[in-house]
């Protein structure tokens, strides 16, 4: 025999009852699987099929939106369908919740006369059946499933493991899978009583006939007065498809007429062999008059056995070494008799000892002391002197973890996680950490960062148009930023409005005046310590106007000819033409004069003549100085062209502030548009 550890028995139940029976499904689609209303519990999700109805499905989806938001929102494809299911988790109540599963989540099929097929209750629409089974399978959604069992169903089923006696695999399966699927042993009347299921099941043990019975063969009878006595409250409905349920883990093996599979344990390692450690099969003895506990405890050389008795509420006197029995060992509800009395607690010398009743025969098991699990906490030194703290911790029986910072609110510990002093339920430097497990103590560590220091913020300060933007990169052992400024160099001022202890790491100062000179000072700061960075200076100021000293026209000629006539030529900075009677710079080829006025006058005059004209495409090159630099915006140029003879003028213009470096305003040296009387014009940028 192999002695599996406690957790792998309790995971390979929950295998079998989740595989087999709640879900039908394989691993991992065991924990995406949906059912719809079928029992009215508007509808059940994962691993055991939590219900609705009891609201544990609603806690488990609540706990994963809050801990993994983007995770939950991506798996549903619509957003309108994430927003639709995110308002039925949080904003109505629970049977609004199940009304609601049965008409939008339940896939209802219709007879010909519009009534529900109830063979259809289990279907689920799409896509929300996708939805569910994608948010199922998720390695977060599978831990925080296990969890949910480890807290409710596993303590249930190991309370009622204990109460009857049990110590096989087998035995722990069954509780396990009435846990799940009855959620008791002692099921409500219709007046809210609890029906003394519990009590018919003892009665029918005491009255076993177990000679020559192993121990084995015992565990399975009282697995089968266990599934006969729970199967009487089960509704007529479903009481066949339970018991036959039941009967195949009671029994190890058993065909289901109702599901139409055979179903066997064995696969699960749920078998009639030892369970837990603390509870293992020895030996059997059939008791006699006169039998003592010190000759018991010679026969079989043990010092010391088990706890445990069939129904621990009834407790009565203490019985000790060498005190002879009266009448034989029996068999009873109430644990040993002696004389008229009841016995709870059994000793061999100062050990305490345990009875497990079979009929007339004591199963005695040797004991095992408690093992209590040990939560650890890393890092596990008081002084932390850089924040914040990665706090990482362990269970030595791989048991389930809770921890609550301060005076916040208990969490369930799923992988490392960062605290600070800014931490919900801290906000000090004296950082309280409480962490434990199933069946331990509390235990608390209080780490102390009153000796974290910031680091000194490195900034930059920019200036703008009647604003400064102020820029730092995250500092070490900081939880905020607090900005001072002053109009004096080495002064620190006062605190900018909206910027003390804030989080982020950039500021946009519009409280300013240009032409001003500020000076900043970024202070990181935690609860305890404060760090101030090197002042930095900015002067607001608005946006310069770029401007220009020269311009410059190249002549292409027009769709009649190569010749360029130009008529005017202006430069303008707003209304004002800087260009106004220029003449060419020296230096560049001359172009012909014409005898009509100037092309630089300010006056568009179309005649028989223009102010200047020359031969050949790109020559020459006009350069005019316009004395002075000036923000130029606007260059117009006019080529001669006649409302009765529309031309179609070619030609470049340039900018440039050095006549050395310049800028192209426009290329129409390939130009098809007739140019109108007036000319073109074309803006600088």
């Amino acid at each position: 025999m192999t002695l599996l550890p406690e957790k792998t028995v309790k995971d390979k139940a929950m295998e079998l009852t989740s595989i087999e029976y709640e879900t039908e499904l394989q691993y991992p689609d065991n924990y995406g699987m949906t059912a719809g209303n079928f029992d009215g519990q508007g509808i059940s999700h994962g691993c055991i099929q939590f219900p609705l109805g009891w609201g544990t499905l609603q806690s488990i989806w609540k706990d994963l939106y809050n801990g993994y938001f983007d995770m939950v929102k991506s798996k549903f494809t619509v957003l309108a369908d994430f927003t639709a299911w995110e308002d039925w988790l949080f904003n109505k109540t629970i049977q609004q919740q199940i009304d609601y599963a049965d008409t939008v989540y339940t896939d209802w099929k219709l007879d010909g006369q519009g009534v529900r097929i109830p063979d259809s209750a289990h279907n689920v629409k799409e896509p929300w059946k996708t939805y569910f089974r994608n948010l199922g399978i998720t390695p977060e959604s599978q831990l925080r499933q296990q969890q949910e069992v480890d807290s409710i169903y596993h303590p249930n089923a190991l309370t009622w493991f204990k109460d009857f006696g049990l110590w096989t695999r087998r035995g722990y399966a069954l509780m396990f899978d009435i846990s799940v699927q009855n959620g008791s042993i002692n099921p409500l009347d219709v007046n809210q009583q609890p029906i003394d299921v519990m009590g018919r099941i003892f009665t029918r043990f005491t009255a076993l006939n177990t000679t020559g019975l192993t121990a084995e063969e015992i565990e399975t009878e009282k697995m089968k007065i266990i599934v006969d006595e729970r199967s009487k409250e089960v509704s007529d409905t479903w009481r066949f498809s339970y018991i036959e349920r039941k009967n195949s883990i009671a029994l190890g093996e058993y065909y289901l007429t109702s599901w139409g599979k055979l179903v066997s344990t064995v696969p699960y390692d749920m078998i009639l062999e030892q369970a837990f450690e603390w509870r293992n099969k020895t030996n059997l003895y059939t008791a006699t008059s006169g039998d003592t506990f010190a000759s018991i405890g010679t026969q079989f050389n043990t010092t010391a056995l088990v706890i445990e008795e069939l129904n621990p509420q009834v407790v009565s006197t203490n019985i000790y070494t060498g005190l002879s029995f009266n009448v034989p060992f029996q068999g009873a509800n109430t644990g040993i008799f002696l004389g008229a009395n009841s016995v709870d607690n059994v000793f061999l010398g100062d050990t305490q000892i345990d009875k497990i009743f079979a009929g007339l025969n004591l199963v005695y098991t040797k004991y095992v002391e408690p093992i209590t699990p040990i939560t650890t906490i890393s890092p596990s030194t008081i002084i932390q002197n850089n924040i914040p703290i990665t706090v990482t911790l362990t269970n030595d029986q791989g048991g389930t973890i809770y921890y609550k910072l301060g005076s916040g609110t208990q969490q369930t510990y799923t992988a490392p996680f960062q605290v600070n002093q800014t931490s919900a339920g801290v906000y000090d430097t004296q950082i309280l950490v409480t962490y434990w497990s199933t069946g331990e103590a509390e235990k608390t560590i209080t780490y102390d960062t009153s000796g974290s220091v910031p680091a000194a913020p490195v900034v930059t300060a920019t200036g703008g148009d009647n604003t400064v933007a102020l820029s730092w990169a995250p500092t070490a052992n900081t939880t905020s930023y607090t900005i001072y400024r002053s109009e004096a160099s080495g002064t620190l001022g006062t605190i900018l409005t909206g910027t003390q202890y804030m989080s982020g790491t950039s500021w946009n100062d519009a409280t300013v005046i240009n032409g001003t000179t500020y000076y900043y000072t970024v202070q990181a700061g935690n609860y305890g310590n404060a760090t101030n960075s090197a002042q930095k200076s900015a002067t607001p100021a608005g946006a310069q106007a770029v401007t220009y000293r020269y311009v410059r026209v190249q002549g292409y000629g027009d769709n009649t000819s190569t010749t360029t006539r130009i008529v005017e030529f202006q430069a303008m900075e707003g209304a004002t033409n800087r260009l106004l009677n220029k003449t060419p710079m020296v230096g560049f080829p001359a172009p012909n004069a014409g005898t009509i006025g100037v092309a630089t006058d300010g006056a568009i005059v179309h005649a028989t003549g223009y102010p200047l004209w020359w031969s050949g495409a790109g020559i020459p090159v006009l350069t005019y100085d316009l004395g002075a630099a000036y923000a130029i915006d606007t260059l117009k140029y006019v080529g001669y062209s006649l409302a009765a003879d529309p031309r179609q003028t070619k030609f470049k213009l340039w900018v440039s502030t050095n006549n050395v470096d310049w800028v192209a305003v426009t290329d129409q040296s390939l130009n098809t548009t007739p140019q109108p009387e007036a000319g073109f014009s074309y803006p600088v940028i």
